[in-house]
């Protein structure tokens, strides 16, 4: 019970939250108190102040009540009214919002620059017009096809990211995508390494999931706001957008709250005949459906056949073809987001030119493919064989490729920076002027491999050819081998401690035993520590307070436990069942091989095991007494 009180009027369905009651030694009600003991005191805040002061004079002669959330007919107030200072996606007024234009304000204790930022509206909506000069910083309303075109081929000048929202259960989620380290994507935006930033699929967003979109759409000003206080630039688009959306979806961000703004973030709403612009690609969404089509179908008619009932909008969200033969296919420009091709022969097939983020490759077969200028980030290409591929210019940020076959591949141009490469072959491969920055490649083999012109930063060790021999390198031998090759690659300090050594983080003295599973509406990870009696769920991100592990591991797990998530039947979650049996198989061993990473940061003493269905790992035994 947490004995909540709030300011009711019961005719109106509003209410305003007062905090907890602090009680006299009586027993009566002392005051009301928001948020922890540490936290200011009500009295202090001017937007709660000025709020409780107009929603007085709101409801002048209304019946005003205080209730507690424990007492009979508070679940109706809670659920069904409306909250003055409430998130608007959960259907409440924010405090800015509901004080803009409200005349008492002016009489108040605010400073001038503040009532100007209150009054201002977060947004400026503007028609884009090509003739015109865009601000630094800028929201992009269903983008049409033919500027996102151009802003993929402007890429190299504004790097681009390409994040899909559909399925996202509330915003935190996003920050995944994104692979930033904090859970507070609005927050942390700002961050990403990128000048435009496309949010795909948030028709279905917006149809499935109406108050984290609101969310969302309610904290773009604020944070783009703060990329410009920052001097950075930075678009962002909302994409896919289906008939009658743009308009709702302008209202919502003409009510986004305003405050600490200043000058307007400017919209750009684009008029229908943008829409059609004839030198448009042919891969986004209209209505449910997608309006590209493969050049040359794939020889298969089950596969073909299942992909032209997908393309019609009548499949699921992402297409499956699952352990497939994809052979004879071209699908050059075309739009394939969180396919999933997990075990699929794709030997041959072109796909230049795509939209393949967030793909699920694993154990795939790209022989001879044709994978020129794609986006692969984030996709999951882990144990695929992409021999004699050729993936110019690709994008492969964040992607994971542990224990894939590259060799004899063309990866001129391509970007793997922050990708999971543990074990990849890239012998003969042609790596000329890749960005590898901050990518692992531990036990990478690149014997014979074309570096020149690669940059970045990397963490070994890696097998490679020296003096006719096979040699693994790590360290300052690795980097001097990179630069006998025309690289500029710096290495990174190996993460793995040498034995006998001890850098861990003190924190880590606590811990006995780390269990990462799944557990129904639990987090990923399962810590057992010295002073408590039982294990306790928490998010894999908390794990950042015992060791420095890499923003993309901590992302990798949540998407792994996300991957459960969605199928989950919260009905009858006894009944949950993956897609294939090999689907299963894929994701377990996912799963294993992020454990066997996440235990490399962490003392040996402490014991590291892995559960997910019906089958358990011990990784490490540790020493420490559970």
């Amino acid at each position: 019970m947490s004995d909540l009180g709030y300011l009711i009027c019961s005719p109106c369905r509003v209410y305003l939250a007062l905090g907890k009651p602090v009680l006299r030694d009586g027993g009566s009600v002392d005051y009301f108190h928001i948020g922890p003991a540490s936290s200011p005191r009500n009295p202090t805040r001017p937007l709660l102040n000025e709020s409780l002061w107009k929603f007085l004079a709101d409801h002048t002669k209304h019946p005003l009540t205080i209730g507690f959330d424990y007492e009979a007919g508070m679940e109706e107030v809670e659920e069904t009214y409306t909250e003055i200072g409430g998130h608007a996606a959960d259907c409440g007024i924010p405090f800015e919002q509901y004080l803009l234009d409200w005349n008492g304000l002016s009489l108040s204790g605010f400073d001038s620059a503040t009532l100007e930022s209150l009054r201002r509206p977060a947004v400026r909506i503007e028609h884009f017009d090509t003739d015109i000069t865009p601000p630094a910083t800028a929201i992009h309303v269903d983008l049409p096809e033919s500027a996102l075109k151009r802003w993929r081929d402007e890429r190299d000048e504004h790097p681009i990211r390409a994040i899909g929202v559909s399925g996202t259960s509330q915003s935190s989620s996003l920050v995944r995508n994104l692979g930033l380290p904090s859970p507070y994507f609005l927050g942390q935006i700002g961050d990403i390494a990128a000048s435009r930033v496309v949010l795909g699929h948030f028709e279905q967003l917006w149809t499935e999931n109406r108050p984290v979109a609101i969310e969302l759409l309610h904290s773009l000003p604020r944070t783009l706001a703060k990329v410009r206080k920052a001097g950075r630039s930075l678009h962002l688009a909302l994409s896919d957008l289906g008939p009658g959306s743009t308009d709702a979806i302008l209202t919502e961000l003409r009510n986004a709250p305003s405050g600490g703004i200043g000058e307007p973030i400017t919209v750009f709403d684009y008029p229908p005949a943008a829409q059609n612009t004839p030198s448009a690609p042919s891969w986004t969404q209209r209505a449910g459906a997608y309006s590209w089509q493969p050049r040359r179908w794939p020889n298969d008619p089950a596969v073909a056949g299942d992909l032209r009932i997908w393309l019609e909008g009548n499949g699921h969200e992402v297409f499956y073809a699952i352990a497939s033969d994809v052979r004879g296919a071209d699908f050059t420009g075309g739009y394939l987001v969180g396919a999933w091709f997990m075990s699929s022969d794709l030997t041959g097939t072109v796909l230049r030119d795509m939209a393949f983020f967030e793909a699920v490759c694993t154990e795939a077969r790209f022989t001879g493919c044709d994978l020129t200028d794609t986006d692969l980030s984030e996709a999951n290409l882990d144990r695929a064989d992409l021999t004699g591929t050729s993936l110019v210019r690709a994008d492969l940020l964040g992607a994971s490729a542990m224990n894939a076959i590259f060799r004899d591949a063309d990866l001129s141009g391509a970007v793997l920076r922050l990708a999971l490469l543990s074990g990849a072959s890239f012998t003969n491969a042609d790596l000329t002027g890749c960005n590898l920055d901050r990518a692992v490649l531990s036990g990478a083999n690149l014997s014979g491999a074309q570096v020149s012109g690669t940059t970045g930063s990397i963490r070994g060790p890696v097998i490679v050819c020296k003096d006719h021999r096979t040699v693994v390198l790590d360290g300052t031998e690795l980097a001097q081998w990179f630069h006998d090759q025309g690289s500029t690659v710096t290495v990174r300090p190996p993460e793995v401690p040498a034995r006998g050594s001890r850098p861990w983080k003190s924190e880590q003295d606590e811990l006995v035993k780390i269990r990462v599973m799944i557990d129904w509406e639990a987090y990923p990870i399962w810590l057992n520590t010295r002073t408590g009696d039982t294990s306790f769920p928490v998010p894999a991100e908390d794990l950042l307070k015992y060791a420095t592990i890499p923003g993309h591991l901590i992302k990798r797990i949540d998407e792994w436990h996300d991957q459960w998530t969605a199928l989950l039947n919260w009905d009858d979650p006894l009944s949950t069942w993956f897609p294939t049996p090999e689907a299963e198989e894929q994701w377990w061993n996912r799963g294993l091989a992020l454990t066997e990473l996440l235990a490399e940061h962490f003392d040996p003493r402490i014991r590291i095991e892995y559960s997910a269905g019906e089958s358990k790992r011990v990784i490490r035994a540790g020493e420490l007494d559970e």
